[in-house]
C-alpha cells in the first residue's frame, strides 16, 4: 500500500508526481502489486499507513542488503558480473547463492563466498555462446541461516519477481527498457566497496551479534503463549530452575507499557496473563532479569 496525496481513481493516482512515484515502486519491487491510497484525510493523525498500522516484527530474521543490478548494463559487456550483498542472522548464515537465467532459459546456481557477513560472487556471462543480441538476465539471491531459515531477495522471487538487467542488441543505441529513469548508479559494486553507509546515524557494516550461552538457555526456558490469540486467559510455561526474579512488562503495538509486574518463582511454572483485561491487538510480553531479556508475542482477540 503506497500513500498518495491526490485522488485515486480506478486504482491509480491522478497527480503526475504520484503516478511517477508509483511507476518507480513497480520497477523497484518486481512481483508486488502496488495499491495507491489517498492518505490526505488521515495524514497528520499520527502518521500515514506505516505509522498507523505498524508492522509485526519477525523473530530473528535473515536480512539481505543488496544493491540490485537492473536495466541496461552495456558497460559490463565482456566482463564477469559481480554480485554482492551483506547478509545477517543471529545464528549465522550457512549458505548464500544466486540463481540466474539468461533469456528465460534454465536456472543456474552460483555460490556466494563469505567474508564475515559480506558475500560475493560473479556471474560468468562472457562466453560467446552466452551473449546474444537479445540477452536479458534475471536473478535472485537465496540465503539459508544456521537455524534453517530461508529467504529470497526479492521476497517475491517464488512468484516470478526477479531482478533483471540486459545488454543492448548490436547496432542499436543504448537505451533503458525500464519505465523509469533512476537517479542512482545501476552498475554493480565491487566487493571491496560494500559498506552500506547510509548516514552518520547508521553503522558502516551490519554485524550479527554473537549469542551468549545464557541467552540461549533463557530462550529455551520460556515457552510460547497459548492459546494465541487469546480472549480470556493466556498461559506460558517457564522453567525457572532453582529460582529467578523477572520484571514483566506488557507492551502494546504503539510501544506503550500497559501493565507491569514482578515474577519471583522457582521450578517449572505456568504463568498466566488475564487477556480479558487488555484491548484487542498485538502485544509484546517482555521478561527482564537474570542478566538477559526474553520477548514473547501475544495477540488478544475479542
Amino acid at each position: 500500500m503506497q500513500p498518495c496525496f491526490s485522488q485515486v481513481v480506478g486504482g491509480e493516482p491522478t497527480a503526475a508526481w504520484d503516478k511517477a512515484n508509483i511507476e518507480q515502486l513497480k520497477a523497484a519491487y518486481p512481483g508486488y502489486t502496488i495499491y495507491p491510497v489517498d492518505v490526505r484525510e488521515f495524514d497528520g493523525s499520527g502518521g500515514a499507513i506505516h505509522c498507523i498500522t505498524k508492522q509485526i516484527p519477525a523473530d530473528n530474521p535473515i536480512r539481505i542488503l543488496h544493491k540490485n543490478i537492473r536495466g541496461n548494463v552495456d558497460a559490463m559487456k565482456g566482463r564477469k558480473m559481480p554480485i554482492s550483498a551483506v547478509i545477517t542472522n543471529r545464528s549465522g548464515i550457512a549458505q548464500a547463492i544466486v540463481n540466474y537465467r539468461v533469456d528465460g532459459g534454465s536456472w543456474q546456481t552460483q555460490l556466494l563466498t563469505a567474508n564475515g557477513n559480506r558475500f560475493y560472487g560473479e556471474l560468468d556471462l562472457t562466453a560467446s555462446s552466452t551473449i546474444t543480441d537479445t540477452m536479458r538476465v534475471e536473478y535472485y539471491i537465496i540465503a539459508v541461516s544456521n537455524n534453517a531459515k530461508t529467504i529470497t531477495k526479492p521476497m517475491t522471487a517464488n512468484q516470478g519477481g526477479y531482478f533483471s538487467f540486459y545488454y543492448t542488441p548490436s547496432g542499436q543505441a543504448s537505451e533503458s527498457i525500464d519505465s523509469v529513469r533512476f537517479d542512482f548508479d545501476t552498475l554493480p559494486v565491487a566487493k571491496e566497496e560494500i559498506t552500506f553507509t547510509f548516514s552518520t546515524e547508521w553503522t558502516s557494516e551490519d554485524h550479527a551479534p554473537a549469542v551468549a550461552l545464557d541467552e540461549v538457555e533463557a530462550e529455551e526456558a520460556f515457552g510460547q503463549f497459548y492459546p494465541n490469540p487469546a480472549a480470556t486467559e493466556a498461559h506460558i510455561q517457564i522453567d525457572l530452575g532453582n529460582g529467578g526474579n523477572y520484571d514483566v512488562q506488557i507492551v502494546d503495538a504503539s510501544g506503550r507499557t500497559v501493565h507491569r509486574s514482578e515474577l519471583h518463582a522457582a521450578g517449572n511454572i505456568l504463568y498466566t496473563i488475564q487477556a480479558s483485561r487488555l484491548q484487542s491487538g498485538l502485544y509484546m510480553v517482555v521478561f527482564s532479569g537474570q542478566g538477559h531479556q526474553v520477548v514473547r508475542k501475544l495477540v488478544v482477540s475479542e
